[in-house]
């Protein structure tokens, strides 16, 4: 009989240590409002695919990032990795 863990909440990475207790990502905050801060003709350099390209088409510096979770119809963790990827490549700020 196979022995199935029991699903994980949002935000945990996949390997858990030893002692079993998942261990928490470095989190952007969900409250906080991505605005750009660079310009369009800059970003033609980056290394940027289609889905960073989208969730980057809704950052309006009103938006926060919990309701572009509810926006762009991305999973939770794959709209986090892509804001915190935006903002290691200095293309947002949070407020």
């Amino acid at each position: 009989m196979e022995v199935r863990a029991p699903p994980r909440e949002p935000g945990f990475v996949a390997d858990e240590p030893a002692d079993g207790v998942p261990t928490p990502r470095p989190r952007v905050p969900l409250g906080c409002v991505p605005r750009r801060v660079m310009a369009e003709r800059d970003l033609l350099a980056l290394p940027l695919d289609h889905r960073a390209g989208f969730v980057l088409a809704h950052v309006d510096g009103e938006t926060s990032v919990r309701t572009l979770i509810d926006v762009c119809g991305l999973p939770h963790d794959e709209l986090v990795d892509l804001v915190a990827d935006l903002l290691a490549l200095r293309v947002i700020e949070l407020g």
